[in-house]
């Protein structure tokens, strides 16, 4: 049964020898052979997700490889605290929770994800205590333009990631006072009703 609406799906036979298949790709350059019954057969088919990154990493082009491990190094450059976090689809780096790039590998092109955040929006969303799911942007790195302007976008991760580090600390500073005053408030009131009686 088909896991997303519960319907049966049907097998399709082996194609015979020398019958004509179409080729299917889908986003992460997973390819079946599918055979095809007429000229405008419409044809879907679920691909085999067994490729990993390491994998289409092997694959890229000297170019391509050469722009994956820039971006990588600038991404690693930009603190003591990067960290790595690496499956099989995708390699990432991270300021603590902060993302400052996903990279994907697609159809033998490297692709950027960033989840860069508009100031204004952001301290809306910290003021009112509100979550949502933020999609990121997505860039194709397959030229020198387009890995500058990675780095560029890199960077911006990161001047954000520090603003949020700091925005939180002063926040936590504010509510220590805060607790502090009230204490030292309700000490008072204490030490006031105990000289009233």
């Amino acid at each position: 049964a088909c896991a997303t609406c519960e319907a049966p799906v049907e097998e399709q036979p082996a194609p015979a020898e020398g019958a004509p298949v179409a080729t299917v790709a889908d986003d992460d350059d997973r390819i079946s052979y599918v055979p095809v019954e007429g000229d405008d057969a419409i044809v879907f088919s679920a691909a085999s997700k067994n490729e990993t990154i390491d994998d289409r990493y092997a694959e890229l082009s000297d170019e391509a490889k050469s722009y994956f491990d820039e971006i990588v190094k600038y991404a690693l450059s930009k603190s003591d605290e990067v960290k790595r976090v690496k499956n099989a689809r995708y390699e990432e780096y991270k300021i603590r929770q902060a993302r400052l790039v996903r990279l994907l590998i697609k159809r033998g092109v490297v692709v950027c994800e960033f989840v860069l955040i508009n100031d204004a929006f952001r301290s809306y969303l910290s003021e009112n205590k509100v979550s949502v799911k933020l999609a990121p942007t997505v860039l194709r790195v397959v030229d020198e333009e387009s890995l500058q302007v990675a780095k560029n976008s890199i960077d911006i991760a990161a001047q954000t990631a520090k603003e949020d580090q700091e925005r939180k600390a002063q926040l936590r500073r504010e509510k220590r006072k805060l607790a502090r005053e009230a204490k030292k408030a309700e000490e008072a009131a204490a030490a006031a009703a105990a000289q009233a009686q």
